[in-house]
């Protein structure tokens, strides 16, 4: 029995295929998605400074609507930073939808967690 369940010596996985990849791009596209998040993340993080720090220069900041008086709204500056901010969020928030995603069709397809590192 124990024979039965064993690989023959000469089996090379090197060039199995789970869901129409190999293990080498499943491993690349985990490192991709990863990366993306990582990236993602430290943009956003690095926005929160910068948001942080403007408003500790500048006091309180406010947003008016347009056509509110100029003495509540906030500069340029930071509403370029809010509307980055914005961004950054959205891109993270892509970024961990796609791993996810990733994930689940790597579970469809049956791959391995090695393939996954």
């Amino acid at each position: 029995m124990d024979r039965l369940l064993t690989l023959p010596r000469g089996f090379d996985v090197g060039n199995a295929r789970k869901g129409g990849a190999t293990r080498a791009e499943w491993r690349a596209q985990f490192m991709e998605a990863r990366n993306s998040l990582t990236k993602s993340q430290a943009d956003l993080a690095k926005t929160r400074h910068e948001i942080e720090a403007n408003a500790a220069d500048n006091g309180s900041w406010k947003m008016a609507p347009p056509g509110a008086s100029l003495a509540n709204s906030e500069s340029p500056t930071s509403f370029r930073l809010t509307q980055q901010l914005r961004r950054d969020r959205e891109e993270v928030k892509q970024a961990e939808q796609a791993l996810t995603a990733l994930d689940v069709e790597a579970n469809i397809a049956a791959v391995p967690e090695d393939w996954r590192q």
